[in-house]
């Protein structure tokens, strides 16, 4: 688990394996928190990238979709930790809308490493 209090550069996820990424692109001027190539290669894992990232050009071995309530919850003692060691508002930042990236089970990697 990692979680991103700013912005990441280009490639973040760059085959990602496994595990849970989380972006909050909290001190962030730019339109997104991620760069380019976000995610490529990426055959494991779950990423959570706070916003909706409609302007985000994603590869096709992924899909996106804007978080559940569900889905929130299970970031949610992560991003209480996250506000309580930095002093933020936890609920200005849980409320936002999260964008959740997968690797979709039918990526072209899934026979090199193993199916998602």
């Amino acid at each position: 688990v990692i979680v991103i209090g700013n912005e990441v550069g280009s490639f973040f996820g760059e085959y990602q394996a496994g595990g849970v990424l989380v972006v909050l692109g909290l001190q962030s001027e730019k339109k997104t928190p991620v760069g380019y190539y976000c995610a490529v290669g990426m055959h494991g894992g779950k990423m959570f990238l706070r916003g909706t990232c409609d302007n985000i050009k994603f590869p096709q071995q992924v899909t996106t979709h804007i978080a559940s309530d569900d889905e929130k919850s299970e970031i949610e003692d992560l991003l209480k930790r996250f506000c309580d060691m930095y002093g933020l508002n936890f609920s200005d930042i849980y409320n936002e809308k999260f964008t959740v990236v997968l690797p979709d089970t039918k990526n072209p990697f899934k026979q090199m490493y193993v199916t998602n």
